[in-house]
């Protein structure tokens, strides 16, 4: 008996032990699983008691609610035959009730300057039409058509607001031929050069994180009010066989306004001038030697200052930097020129200048001069010429 009761105490031990590894993994397994239903629950609860996800779905639905109606896709095919191949694809969208539709030049322009395409556009409601050209302009990749049938919504715009980097937007077009297709994303920087070559010398773009591929050239960037506030034009791509590499280009409104309606009142597309020659401050050392008289940014520098031109008129003199534009940073020299380009003979700008103290020790100072833009003189191609020599 003696040695039943001294082997007792480790027979219940070990059938403690066997209980622990046969109950215990169930055990915690069941207390995992109720760990995970309270977070869930208490999860649900936080969405329930703030709706602020739900509350942006409703507004990205009302943004593409408004905007969707004045969104076309576009189909170009040569004259001959609609069965025909097509020649090229893309996107625009509605600008006036007499059913004018902006898009890219590079959308609808032939590959046979011979023959005159057949253009057929197609609204977000599926009615398909017929649709002319009315006019273009190549230096900043705008066309202008008009719809010959169909419903005419025009699209709402953002006139006279600028964007600003980080303000979201959303791109609307018909990527690799999706129609009716939105992304979004935000601004991530203004005044961008991002057309190098061939027929387009515009350089103040729109640069957007928002998904723009082949298909989206000529369909409208919008605010979250769902007002055009630029147009989708170029992708930065990141391999030879032109993928995109999540960076998109779009023309801003104030130039699209700028030069639609030149092109619909069907006056010949004017360019302005200040009479300035410019020089970069983009590299380092330009930069470099700026910084050593007192300034420090970005800007555009005005080498020569022609006389009896605007700018001279206004008091703008030779090293004076040009910061900004009506509000809008200046990076460049084709992004100054682009903007000033884009207004009419007659507008009146706003510069923001820094100017060089005459004791180069005393530093300088900022400056807003008020500057009215005159039709840009002509060379013997009828191109608009900036005068390079005094």
């Amino acid at each position: 008996m003696r040695r039943v009761h001294a082997y007792t105490p480790a027979v219940v031990v070990l059938i403690t032990c066997l209980v622990v590894l046969l109950v215990g993994p169930r055990a915690v397994r069941r207390l995992e699983h109720a760990h995970h239903l309270q977070v869930v629950h208490n999860a649900m609860q936080d969405l329930a008691a703030d709706d602020i996800l739900e509350r942006l779905n409703r507004a990205r639905r009302a943004v593409a609610a408004i905007v969707e109606p004045s969104v076309v896709f576009i189909d170009v095919r040569p004259p001959a035959d609609v069965s025909s191949e097509t020649i090229g694809t893309g996107s625009g969208w509605v600008y006036d009730e007499q059913g004018h539709i902006i898009t890219n030049y590079h959308v609808v322009r032939d590959d046979d300057p011979g023959t005159r395409s057949r253009i057929r556009i197609q609204f977000s409601s599926g009615w398909v039409s017929d649709a002319i050209l009315i006019g273009t302009d190549l230096a900043t990749d705008i066309a202008v058509l008009r719809a010959l049938d169909g419903p005419t919504l025009p699209a709402q715009r953002a006139t006279g607001e600028p964007v600003q980097q980080g303000d979201q937007v959303f791109a609307f077009g018909s990527p690799f031929g999706f129609k009716g297709s939105v992304s979004t994303g935000i601004v991530s920087g203004t005044g961008r050069e991002a057309i190098s070559g061939g027929f387009v010398s515009y350089q103040n773009f729109i640069q957007t994180d928002a998904a723009i591929n082949r298909g989206n050239s000529g369909g409208p960037l919008t605010d979250v009010h769902g007002r055009v506030v630029g147009m989708s034009t170029a992708i930065a791509t990141a391999t030879p066989d032109g993928a995109s590499s999540g960076v998109g280009f779009a023309v801003p409104l104030r130039t699209i306004e700028s030069i639609a309606d030149q092109i619909i009142s069907a006056k010949p597309v004017s360019k302005t001038v200040m009479g300035v020659k410019l020089g970069h401050l983009s590299n380092l050392d330009r930069m470099e030697e700026a910084q050593r008289r007192g300034f420090v940014g970005r800007g555009v520098r005005t080498d020569i200052v022609y006389p009896n031109y605007p700018a001279a008129e206004a008091g703008l003199q030779a090293g004076d930097i040009i910061t900004h534009v009506d509000g809008e940073p200046m990076s460049s020299v084709d992004v100054l020129r682009s903007t000033i380009a884009s207004r009419h003979p007659g507008d009146i700008v706003t510069l923001r200048i820094w100017r060089q103290h005459a004791d180069e020790d005393a530093g300088g100072e900022y400056l807003e001069l008020r500057i009215t833009l005159m039709l840009a003189d002509t060379d013997e191609r009828g191109e608009p010429y900036i005068p390079l020599e005094p």
